[in-house]
């Protein structure tokens, strides 16, 4: 397949993915706002959150976990190795300049007082300068870094640098559910 071919079958998977997400926001903002024809909105489900046991003793529900957005840095390294990939070609400015949007629209979200009390409504005890920080350093910080590697420096390597970040987070829950299946074999059937 040619690189014009594959450049433009990239090209219309991100704009597709932009369209559905721009879509899917229209349609919660008619459904808020009780125009006719929106669909309703989902309820929302509570997480079940079984009681933890020490020995016989319950101590109460287990904390809700949240999964890391595993899309955005495969999305952000995607689109930085095409960038790097097609350098000195009309191709490799489309790609920097969709990247740069998608930091835009992270850079946006995070500093956004609406974003942050939607957190604050999942995490009462988020701060401000927290959120900034929980927020900026994955979304905004490396990303940025890893642009001024593959564009700035020239350095290639330096597309990996959006997914650093997240390699403690995998790594950490690998090694938690290894330590969880290990403490079950421990215990024996139940």
């Amino acid at each position: 397949m040619s690189d014009s071919v594959q450049g433009l079958l990239g090209f219309a998977l991100v704009a597709g993915l932009f369209v559905l997400y721009w879509r899917e926001r229209r349609q919660r903002r008619r459904a808020a706002a009780g125009e006719s024809g929106s669909v309703p909105p989902l309820a929302p489900v509570e997480p079940a959150t079984p009681a933890r046991v020490e020995g016989e003793e319950a101590v109460g529900p287990s904390p809700t976990h949240r999964s890391p957005n595993l899309g955005f840095p495969i999305l952000m390294c995607f689109l930085l190795f095409l960038t790097a990939g097609h350098r000195h070609d009309g191709w490799g400015y489309l790609w920097q300049g969709l990247y740069l949007v998608v930091m835009a629209v992270a850079a946006y979200s995070t500093l956004s007082p609406k974003e942050y009390e939607l957190e604050r409504g999942r995490n009462p005890a988020r701060t401000r300068g927290g959120h900034i920080v929980v927020m900026a350093v994955p979304y905004v910080l490396f990303p940025a870094a890893g642009w001024a590697m593959v564009v700035v420096a020239g350095w290639n390597a330096g597309a990996l640098v959006p997914a650093l970040p997240w390699v403690p987070l995998v790594l950490g829950s690998m090694l938690a559910g290894l330590l969880e299946r290990l403490q079950r074999r421990r215990r024996g059937p139940t």
